[in-house]
């Protein structure tokens, strides 16, 4: 079975060298680790291009182009050169667990039928500190299925936790993707993907630290000091793409043939859902403000995903009539 890995990488010259580290020194080795850095304005591209050469690693390979493309661009990028049978999805500044490869490799091994198998993970801090593990961290290799519904509208697992059959990747470089790099991630095109062309199913074991720091590129809300993390027009250019995403699955011919009744059913939910609160930010109709709380009851699975369903209830309030309070910071 043949291991790849692809690492999007941008402005990671403080974190890159102790990720590419953990990855050299896996008790399974990676067949081949592509890298491609996305226009830095740091020394992410020398600090790779040198890790490479002083390790002697010709299975690992930095990518020429290193235009900006953003997100969408470098990972479809980095899918046209991966080849395993199966494709670990890589942040540049996390830190791998020594035996995450062996573990979840044998694991894909033993279940043909999955396509995506999403690993279990702690966070660390800016100086390599872990401070959380997932409460259920075990080392029995328990596994507990994810259905399609744990990614509409949006993922609740980062991509940097996945380890997805060649075939999903091979599919989408075929077909191509839609554009939702804004808004819910390429990441997403691939769980989603998965769901419709096997199982999908979660690691009950920490295989990797997710490093948590001022820079990391999915922490714009986080950093803002105000509810709003964007301008009302982004937000609304986002939602748009997103729901364009959606109806994607739902018009593209080899894919729908591949979506049970069920799934397609929860994909023209999450869709639907998504057009209404554009909607409400168009029009400011207060129905739809109601109408919209209870819509919310459909995409409740877990005591997380009501919190985070009232976060988004707050926003699209917030964005719609123009309230804007800062956020307040425990000290």
């Amino acid at each position: 079975m043949r291991i790849s890995a692809y690492i999007p990488a941008y402005n990671g010259e403080k974190y890159i060298e102790e990720q590419l580290e953990s990855i050299r020194a896996q008790t399974r080795r990676v067949d081949e680790v592509f890298v491609r850095d996305d226009g830095s304005s740091d020394a992410t591209r020398a600090l790779v291009a040198a890790f490479i050469a002083k390790h002697g690693l010709k299975d690992w390979h930095l990518l020429e182009d290193h235009a900006h493309l953003g997100l969408d661009g470098g990972h479809r990028a980095l899918w046209e050169r991966v080849n395993g049978d199966l494709v670990f999805v890589v942040d540049h500044d996390d830190i791998w667990m020594p035996d995450k490869v062996e573990v979840m490799a044998a694991l894909m091994k033993q279940r043909p039928e999955l396509s995506l198998l999403i690993g279990g993970y702690g966070y660390c801090d800016a100086h390599s500190e872990p401070f959380w593990r997932e409460k259920w961290d075990r080392e029995d290799n328990t596994l507990h299925p994810i259905p399609l519904t744990d990614f509409l509208p949006h993922s609740v697992h980062p991509g940097c936790a996945f380890c997805v059959r060649g075939d999903v990747i091979r599919t989408a470089r075929e077909l191509g993707s839609p554009d939702c790099w804004q808004s819910i991630g390429q990441d997403w095109f691939l769980a989603v993907m998965s769901c419709a062309m096997g199982g999908v199913e979660k690691l009950r074991r920490v295989t990797f630290l997710h490093r948590i720091h001022g820079q990391n590129s999915s922490r714009e809300r986080v950093r803002s000091s105000t509810v709003q993390g964007t301008t009302p027009t982004l937000r609304l250019s986002r939602w748009k793409q997103a729901a364009a995403a959606h109806r994607w699955f739902l018009e593209t011919p080899t894919i729908a043939a591949l979506l049970t009744a069920k799934q397609a059913k929860q994909i023209e939910q999450a869709a639907a859902y998504i057009e209404k609160r554009i909607r409400l930010q168009e029009t400011r109709n207060p129905f739809l403000a109601i109408s919209l709380l209870f819509d919310r009851r459909a995409f409740l699975h877990t005591p997380r995903s009501l919190k985070r369903r009232l976060r988004d209830y707050a926003a699209d309030i917030s964005y719609t009539y123009g309230i804007n309070p800062k956020k307040r910071v425990c000290k």
